[in-house]
């Protein structure tokens, strides 16, 4: 009787024994574990192991370039390995969770760690902090780290406060640190001590750097093998393949890292990976799911997996729980340079396929995509942009060009955060730029029907764009302002005021208080909370003499004390106080 199956009897005899010495067994071949775990019959127990594509993985790599298309068994005489896609699944391990297997955690600590909604579900084997920043630096595969970011972020705002060595820490001053050192290991520019503390940062950081591409590399090998060996059964718009096969991708990496003739040498498993690869590498159209497998090449063309897998973890925080969640605000600097840098170049052609594939997708299915954008650039973008930092200025005018073709093509996937951009940015950008925005903007007010969030995002965008717009379409600005959804208005006729006075145009600054005012003297039957908006703006810019001549600000102070003698402004503390302190309080 040869060796392998010699151990599968003894796995079957000595069930308990073997697994504590093999405990990583669980990564080779769920199915095994699982049939030694609930004590069924030696024959099934050797059945399993014997027709373990896991089994054969551990002794020749090379058996993936050899798995059909068709997907046929592919068995030798004494190795009936089974490449079904069932046989495939089961080897992977289970999508249902099973508290009572010892080896769950571990599992999931790398099967969970997926792009999407699944990094929140993500739990780390030890939720020490310490070893999850340890995961955060090293952790394998590639997805591992972006699941710890996930989950220290969310821990810096729940459970602030860790010991080291009976050491008091606390996670919102330490995090930031880590992410600096993690997200741009740039060590030598950072430190101006002596030649030869900056040439060991420069050895140092070269390391780093070498390490992530290498893991970059294996994780998009994996995706790139499943893509191939699940080809029939994802489609087109193929869904619960495209799970089984993220599943299967992360099964190969777990255990070809775990292989003793492999495994210590993740630049050489890469390597066999990439020469093993079929021609020609498989490609997913924009047909095809958002998260298909085949999207992900390493270089070229296609999503970048680590840069989905970082704007995915930081969505996961500042998004993914709901706006009222704690967030760690402000946004450390490390993570804002690194989105500013991924939010810096133009997108490629997959990920524009991938972009059309999410708008077409009407349900996702685990890992579900959470975000309203897949390509890292946009989603970076909306990133900064919904936490207020002004990036667009900073960016090349290809990627302001990008941007105003999204907004122009398909205005209701964009028009929610790419306007506020434009009115946080817009006036810094090039005057060619500007121009060709002020194109864009006029053409979809003129062109589509706008509902209330329209006119809201537009009326912003009109006013980040003031400068650039002729008397006629700062009036159509106004009217934008008018006919806002009523939590805006305010905002928007406050905003188109200020940039208005900023040019000097009186016409449009008159335009704007006359909006407020009618929208605070609005009949009782409108929102008071909207009246009361429009008040304070009124306050707040009439006290700064917002383009107003002094006459017209003494005029105008005294209507504003009057309407505000009255309710519901006159129980308004915050009003009163205003009121008193520009020296016109009735009361």
């Amino acid at each position: 009787m040869s060796l392998l199956p010699r151990f599968a009897f003894d796995l079957a005899e000595r069930r308990r024994d073997l697994l504590s010495r093999f405990s990583d067994l669980w990564a080779v071949d769920w199915l095994v574990v699982d049939r030694l775990l609930q004590n069924m019959e030696p024959r099934f127990i050797v059945e399993a192991w014997l027709s373990s594509p896991g089994r054969r993985l551990l002794r020749d790599v090379a058996i993936l370039g050899q798995v059909p298309l068709e997907h046929t068994d592919c068995s030798a005489e004494d190795m009936p390995t089974d490449w079904s896609w069932a046989r495939l699944r089961t080897a992977a391990g289970p999508i249902v969770r099973d508290p009572s297997n010892p080896f769950q955690k571990e599992w999931e600590q790398i099967h969970k760690a997926l792009p999407g909604k699944s990094l929140l579900d993500w739990a780390p084997l030890h939720e020490a902090p310490v070893a999850v920043m340890q995961l955060l630096e090293d952790g394998l595969p590639l997805s591992v780290r972006a699941a710890a970011m996930t989950w220290l972020l969310n821990q810096s705002m729940e459970h602030p406060q860790y010991h080291d060595d009976e050491t008091a820490h606390d996670l919102r001053d330490d995090l930031p640190l880590r992410l600096r050192s993690t997200l741009s290991p740039d060590l030598a520019a950072a430190t101006s001590a002596a030649t030869s503390l900056a040439s060991l940062a420069e050895d140092i950081d070269t390391s780093v750097r070498w390490r992530r591409e290498w893991s970059h590399r294996l994780e998009c090998c994996a995706l790139l093998h499943a893509a191939h060996l699940y080809g029939p059964v994802l489609g087109q718009g193929g869904k619960g393949g495209v799970l089984d096969a993220w599943r299967t991708a992360r099964w190969l990496v777990s255990c070809l890292l775990r292989s003793p003739f492999l495994g210590g040498d993740q630049e050489a498993l890469t390597v066999r990976l990439e020469a093993l690869l079929p021609e020609p590498l498989p490609v997913a159209t924009e047909q095809e799911h958002p998260l298909h497998p085949a999207r992900f090449h390493w270089g070229g063309s296609s999503v970048n997996l680590a840069e989905l897998l970082f704007v995915s973890a930081v969505y996961s925080h500042y998004h993914g729980r709901g706006e009222t969640s704690p967030k760690l605000l402000p946004m450390p600097m490390p993570l804002v340079e690194a989105l500013e840098r991924i939010a810096g170049r133009v997108t490629n052609a997959g990920e524009r396929a991938a972009e059309a594939s999410l708008a077409r997708s009407v349900s996702m299915v685990d890992p579900t995509w959470n975000a309203p954008h897949l390509a890292p650039p946009l989603l970076a973008r909306y990133l900064l942009t919904a936490r207020r930092h002004a990036w667009l200025s900073k960016v090349p005018a290809a990627v302001q060009q990008e941007m105003l073709a999204c907004l122009a093509a398909t205005p209701k996937r964009f028009r929610d955060w790419v306007p506020l951009a434009f009115h946080s940015s817009g006036a810094q950008i090039e005057s060619e730029i500007q121009e060709q925005a002020r194109g864009v903007w006029a053409s979809l007010i003129k062109n589509t029907v706008c509902d209330e969030t329209d006119c809201a995002m537009y009326g912003l965008m009109a006013a980040g764009l003031l400068s650039n717009l002729t008397l006629e379409e700062r009036r159509d600005a106004i009217e934008l302002g008018k006919q806002a959804a009523p939590q805006w208005r305010a905002s928007v006729l406050s905003q188109i005021w200020e940039a208005a006075a900023k040019t000097s145009d009186h016409e449009t600054v008159r335009a704007a208080v006359n909006a407020l005012e009618a929208q605070m003297l609005s009949n009782r039957l409108w929102d008071t909370d909207r009246r009361l908006d429009a008040a304070h703006a009124l306050l707040t810019l009439v006290g700064r003499s917002a383009g107003l001549a002094p006459q017209e600000q003494r005029v105008l102070l005294e209507r504003l004390a009057q309407h505000c003698s009255g309710p519901p402004f006159s129980s308004n503390l915050a009003l009163r106080r205003s009121l008193r302190a520009l020296g016109i309080a009735r009361n």
